[in-house]
């Protein structure tokens, strides 16, 4: 909702933006996920904004991570300005693996990688 507010220019205090920090931190809503489901696809996202989150996130037990917020305003300047910043935060991810020792997304899941590395 705050995105979508966001990209509407919608910055009042309506009844929506009292909810935009409703609910878990992303990292903890992982945690327990991780921990109540087993073999199933999970997609961490909100709060996700940059290629350093994204590592955390797998590392955490993600499958995937999403985001929003950092790409709004390149997608409002142009399809380069968003292929730009992906591209930036996919050398982010790639030294946050490069940092911790993992040679692929693979070796960054294995458990161990975030309580060694990231605090």
């Amino acid at each position: 909702m705050k995105v979508t507010r966001l990209i509407d220019n919608d910055f009042d205090d309506s009844d929506a933006s009292f909810f935009d920090n409703w609910g878990l931190p992303t990292a903890e809503a992982l945690s327990e996920a991780v921990k109540a489901v087993s073999r199933t696809t999970l997609i961490a996202s909100g709060g996700i904004r940059s290629g350093v989150d994204i590592a955390k996130a797998l590392a955490l037990g993600a499958s995937y991570a999403g985001m929003a917020l950092p790409l709004l305003a390149p997608a409002l300047e142009s399809p380069e300005a968003v292929i730009g910043k992906i591209s930036g935060v996919i050398e982010e991810l790639k030294i946050a693996m490069f940092g911790c020792g993992a040679e692929n997304l693979k070796q960054l899941r294995e458990p161990g990688h975030l309580r060694r590395w990231f605090h």
